[in-house]
Order: structure tokens, then sequence, then C-alpha cells
């Protein structure tokens, strides 16, 4: 099909509205299993739109469809998301000791997911976009901790994905574009 991405990855269907039962179990779904249904703004949508999109409907962590294989990320969309990022992904057989040069393999396009603080004893999380607690208006607090999703590869255009080259070169990678790296 021309366009065989799931609803949870529709723009629209992250704007606004009460929860939503995206694996069609007749539950409204619940993102972050706390028991509480989420809304369709929330943050955790993006982890369903990801799972549902690489071919996992009930969001299981089981492949149990086919992935879907249209492009679903614009260079625009993406340009303006400050949860947007470019992570290395390293050679797993060649990580080492951390005392040696690491090639890289690839540069993995992610989605900010939250970022975990910590000031002395105390510890808190903050999701990027959301209204942030003491780590964005004080001082002392320092970032330990970051999770994020990882696109799924044919969800971005070619020229975001960071694949390396044709032809078995393990250092280069195309190149993609610079004004989105952060």
């Amino acid at each position: 099909p021309t366009d065989d991405a799931p609803a949870s990855c529709n723009p629209s269907s992250f704007v606004g509205g009460g929860p939503m039962d995206w694996d069609g179990d007749g539950v409204s779904d619940d993102y972050d299993g706390d028991g509480n249904p989420d809304a369709r703004a929330s943050w955790q949508h993006v982890g369903i739109c990801f799972a549902q999109y690489a071919g996992d409907s009930d969001f299981d962590g089981t492949v149990d469809s086919t992935p879907s294989s249209v492009v679903i990320v614009s260079e625009n969309i993406i340009g303006n998301a400050a949860r947007f990022a470019y992570v290395p992904q390293f050679w797993e057989a060649m990580l080492g000791t951390g005392n040696q040069w690491l090639h890289i393999q690839r540069f993995r396009a992610v989605y900010l997911q939250s970022t975990g603080w910590k000031k002395g004893n105390s510890y808190l999380f903050h999701q990027p976009g959301e209204s942030c607690p003491a780590p964005c208006n004080t001082g002392g607090w320092t970032m330990v901790q970051l999770s994020a999703f990882t696109f799924p590869d044919n969800a971005l255009p070619p020229n975001l994905r960071g694949d390396p080259l044709p032809g078995g070169s393990n250092n280069v990678v195309i190149p993609f574009v610079t004004e989105l790296y952060r």
C-alpha cells in the first residue's frame, strides 16, 4: 500500500483528546502501566507509534504484523522538535574495555523520552517539552540519565538515517542533515 503507517502514527492522533485503544483490545491504553489510561497527547504515545510501525501491533515487545515502510517523519517536523537527536551506535563486538578508540557503526535518530537529574541525594525526572521542575530553574542539578526511543529506519527520509555507506566501509556514514544534529 502507498501508506501503511498505523493510525497511532497519524500526526492528528497526537493532538488533544482522551485515551485511545490503539491495540484494539477494547480497553483504553495505559502507556506507562500505572493503571490510568493516558491521553493521546501524552509523550508516551510516540512509543506506541514506533512499536506498531515496526510490526508490534499490540506493543507487547513481539513483532506480530508486517512492519510499515512509509516515511512518516519529515525534515520539517524534526527540525522543530527539541526531542530529536542523533546518537552514535558502536560495533558491539569491538567495545573492549573503554580505554581504546571505537569505530562508530552508524548514527541512530532518536526521540528523547526523559532525563534524570541528581542534586545531593535527591533525584527527579523530566520529560522534555513538559513543565520543568528544579533542574531548569535552579543550580546544582546534574543530568545523570537520559532515555530515548529509536526511530524505525523506514520512518525517516534516507538523508536523515545516518546509515553506513554501501560496500562494507565501517568508518563512513552517509552525511545526514547537519542542521538537525544536536
